[in-house]
């Protein structure tokens, strides 16, 4: 039996899409339960968003499961860090 391939890395647009849509979906990007349903809403909404960052041109192809870890691994060490820069500028 072969192994799973493993998935290309995401480009950069497609990084940039997913830290945007993150910093404009903050209940989500917290995995907060926003309904009685709320596990099936968060699956439902991270389909949907590996359907539009597949969709990216040149982009790497990814489960919902593959995005998400790579939202948990670099990208929220990005994403914190411009929300704390943005805080502290505000202040």
């Amino acid at each position: 039996m072969a192994a799973p391939r493993r998935a290309l890395p995401a480009t950069e647009d497609q990084k940039l899409f997913l830290v945007s849509y993150m910093e404009t979906h903050v209940a989500f990007s917290q995995g907060e339960f926003q309904t009685a349903m709320g596990k099936e809403d968060l699956r439902r909404k991270w389909k949907s968003l590996a359907e539009t960052l597949n969709g990216i041109p040149l982009g790497s192809e990814k489960t919902p499961k593959q995005w998400h870890t790579v939202c948990t691994s670099h990208l929220m060490v990005l994403w914190a860090s411009t929300v704390l820069c943005v805080f502290h500028i505000t202040q």
